[in-house]
């Protein structure tokens, strides 16, 4: 079947585990724990930067339904309807306005649950089992 398929970590035996991630039952030394962390980097996902207000108002004035509601005012601009022009126009300002406002918002309240939550991990360090912050 799928012999050739390589096994998961925890059907391995440890001698195989630690040799390929050069360790050893009693868990790494700190100096070489810092060493890791020092060459690899914490042990967290890369974030994206955050959107620029150009950015945002970019998306927000090129959802499709905005876009039929500028047509919209343009023709009535055409065709000298200066009041439906102006009021269409005034909504799609104040929808680009309000969207900005709530993205910003979400982005903010995201960056706080982020920093919020700061999970641990249980590790073994010299043959001592200690908990640290998991980045």
């Amino acid at each position: 079947m799928d012999n050739h398929r390589r096994k998961p970590w925890y059907a391995q035996p440890l001698p195989r585990v630690c040799a390929a991630l050069r360790t050893s039952p009693e868990g790494l030394c700190d100096a070489e724990a810092a060493e890791r962390l020092n060459q690899n980097g914490p042990n967290e996902l890369r974030g994206k930067p955050p959107k620029s207000l150009l950015h945002m108002l970019r998306e927000q004035l090129l959802d499709p339904m905005v876009l039929i509601l500028l047509g919209a005012a343009l023709l009535s601009a055409i065709l000298r309807e200066w009041t439906e022009a102006i009021v269409i126009f005034t909504i799609v300002v104040v929808n680009a306005f309000i969207g900005i406002v709530q993205e910003k918002k979400a982005q903010s309240s995201l960056e706080a649950l982020r920093r919020m939550s700061t999970p641990t991990a249980r590790v073994l360090r010299q043959g001592e089992e200690s908990l640290i912050p998991a980045r």
